[in-house]
């Protein structure tokens, strides 16, 4: 049995998928490690479209989303997000990013691919799924196998590729 710190360091944002489907079972595991994830107050403000197919094709030309064969676009349900009374802070996108990490680390302890990306015009995610109002396209997890050429990078590559630990984290 993996340790979750193995786990999390070998998880990395794939950008070539092959062709190979993924089953029903895996995708339901996945959504179902994402809803279990915590959320401020509990709210769980949040809804999850699993994409395939050419409806998938269509989403992914908005951006910078890749060729995997699923996609989940997690929308954030603008009508129930907690919001601090304090400074007006709403906490919907940071639910829905512990949601999507939830998930990508499920996916690769199934031994699938991930990436999570936002990096999309999301009125134009939303109109091609005629999205409710309340629900805003936020995040997508594109969800496959790595292609073969994509070579996964060595789960050791974040003691070279990130800030010193020292310059993040105070103690006091």
């Amino acid at each position: 049995m993996k340790s979750f710190l193995e786990l999390a360091k070998k998880r990395y944002s794939c950008r070539e998928y092959s062709k190979k489907a993924v089953g029903v079972e895996a995708i339901e595991t996945i959504i179902e490690a994402g809803l279990v994830s915590p959320s401020t107050c509990n709210y769980q403000p949040y809804h999850l479209y699993v994409v395939k197919g050419e409806k998938l094709k269509q989403l992914q030309s908005f951006g910078k989303l890749t060729n995997a064969p699923v996609g989940i676009v997690l929308c954030t349900d603008v009508k129930e997000t907690w919001v601090r009374r304090h400074d007006n802070m709403d906490f919907g996108l940071a639910d829905l990013s512990i949601v999507a990490e939830h998930m990508a680390l499920e996916a690769t302890d199934l031994g699938l691919d991930s990436t999570i990306v936002g990096s999309y015009e999301p009125q134009k995610v939303a109109e091609l799924l005629n999205l409710p109002e309340n629900h805003y396209p936020h995040l997508t997890l594109m969800l496959g196998y790595a292609d073969p050429q994509d070579i996964p990078p060595s789960p050791e590559r974040h003691s070279v590729l990130r800030k010193d630990p020292k310059l993040m984290v105070s103690y006091l």
